[in-house]
């Protein structure tokens, strides 16, 4: 309800759904960044959709206008929760319990020529009932720009979403939830000024653009043994696809890259009561990983002594074995305890094991209520799996040089505060701190991207040593 009553919240290319109401989330360079990192993971109803390839895409995975509700954690997480230190979002969509054979279409034009707009409907009987949603969207003003001029940055999208539940008892729940998006941006131009200081714009031969694919299906069962005992098992499939391509006449360089990578994993859990205070769970997440890149690099002109170098092809899988236990303990009425591990298994070029512990303490003064939290935890992500290939790598190993396997990022959270209730409002002070080791970032160099991982030396010595992807 927030988000449809607040204007502009709801577009479907927008991620101001959390920028209005999330304390310290912002979007910058085209990224959601929370507290000072970009690192956030997404769940659509309780299943993360695993994405290795951070910052390759930039589409919405989900048009806001399916969602139910929006949950937000920014720290403290349980063990259930995986890899993504600065956020989670765990999208819940809509089912279609709420409807009664209805439509509805929802449009609307702003500036820019902007234009977002949808039609769903849904119905459901007493066990079964199902949403399904076609929304398309464009404008142009898309990426942010790197002059105060707004230079052929056209974006438009278009895709699909649904939702279906079946209870076929009072035991068993059946939820299957799909989507499938494109997305196309062009990337704006930054002309440069001749030789009186005019800016010269093109008007033809320079259109770069990126276009993404993204589709997933997740799929859960739902068992209640007794009113004790859960178990929900979830397998899913994602799809993911990032094609940059360059104009022919780009002077004096052009790129095109083809990423595309195809995940397939499952998420179980297990979820126990015991005794009048105790919740416990444990259970599984993991995926394996196929990626294809195709990138090349050509100059305009090239002429001797330039040499244009064939297309690089590289193709690698990978995977993800995680397990993890969480204990949540109410000792007593004012005082709440959760401790639990999560242990991670990673293979590709490289094999990586980490365990990370999650510890969290809090206490309620009575008559106050106000709550004291504390907490400590340590994440582990898996690193993309491609680093160079082909003629790329051949020409670094022709100058004695070479690419290194990315190694995965490790995370390590405190955060302290207090919770005080005043008068039907809720004030919280909180301090925490984020340390990361091999943390994955990039920088502008010229009008390009370059990412490595920084060590803990980097970090404090501004980094003299980093790995290129």
């Amino acid at each position: 309800a927030d988000i449809a009553q607040t204007p502009g919240a709801d577009r479907s290319n927008s991620l101001a759904m959390i920028t209005d109401y999330v304390p310290g989330a912002y979007v910058t360079h085209d990224m959601l960044h929370m507290r000072g990192g970009h690192q956030v993971d997404w769940l659509i109803d309780g299943v993360p959709i695993p994405n290795t390839n951070i910052a390759t895409n930039l589409g919405p995975q989900i048009d806001p206008k399916d969602i139910d509700y929006l949950e937000i954690q920014r720290g403290s997480y349980e063990s259930e929760y995986g890899d993504r230190t600065y956020g989670i979002f765990n999208l819940v969509p809509r089912t279609g319990f709420e409807r009664d054979n209805e439509a509805e279409i929802v449009t609307s034009f702003g500036n820019w020529f902007q234009s977002n707009d949808q039609i769903n409907f849904g119905s459901h009987t007493k066990q079964f009932a199902y949403y399904a949603s076609l929304n398309a969207n464009r404008s142009n003003y898309g990426l942010e720009t790197p002059i105060p001029q707004v230079v052929h940055d056209a974006e438009n999208g278009f895709g699909g979403f649904a939702s279906f539940i079946f209870n076929p008892n009072a035991r068993n729940q059946f939820r299957l939830v799909t989507s499938l998006r494109q997305d196309y941006y062009q990337i704006p131009l930054d002309p440069n000024p001749d030789s009186a200081g005019n800016q010269i714009y093109p008007t033809s031969g320079i259109h770069d653009g990126e276009r993404e694919t993204d589709g997933y299906v997740a799929f859960s069962w739902v068992h209640t043994f007794n009113a004790n005992l859960v178990l929900t098992i979830s397998p899913f499939y994602h799809y993911s696809r990032a094609n940059y391509q360059s104009s022919p006449n780009d002077t004096p360089v052009g790129t095109n890259v083809d990423q595309v990578s195809n995940y397939g994993g499952v998420q179980a859990a297990v979820n126990a009561t015991m005794w009048a205070h105790n919740e416990i769970q444990a259970g599984l997440y993991a995926f394996g990983q196929q990626q294809s890149n195709y990138f090349f690099n050509f100059f305009q002109p090239c002429t001797q002594p330039c040499v244009n170098f064939p297309a690089s092809n590289g193709d690698i899988a990978g995977g993800l074995e995680e397990i993890f236990v969480s204990d949540k303990f109410k000792a007593t009425s004012w005082l709440t305890l959760i401790a639990g591990f999560r242990q991670s298994h990673f293979t590709a070029d490289i094999t990586e094991d980490e365990v990370d512990p999650r510890f969290g303490i809090a206490v309620k003064i009575p008559q106050l209520n106000w709550v004291f939290h504390g907490f400590y935890g340590r994440f582990y992500q898996p690193p993309p799996l491609l680093t160079a290939t082909g003629a790329l790598l051949s020409l670094a190993n022709s100058q004695n040089f070479t690419f290194s396997p990315l190694h995965g990022e490790r995370d390590e959270e405190h955060q302290f505060g207090v919770t005080i209730p005043f008068r039907g409002w809720t004030v919280d002070a909180d301090n925490f701190k984020t340390r990361a080791s091999n943390w994955l970032d990039h920088n502008n160099i010229g009008e390009s991207n370059l990412f490595w991982p920084i060590t803990w030396e980097a970090v404090q010595e501004w980094g003299s040593v980093f790995e290129i992807p």
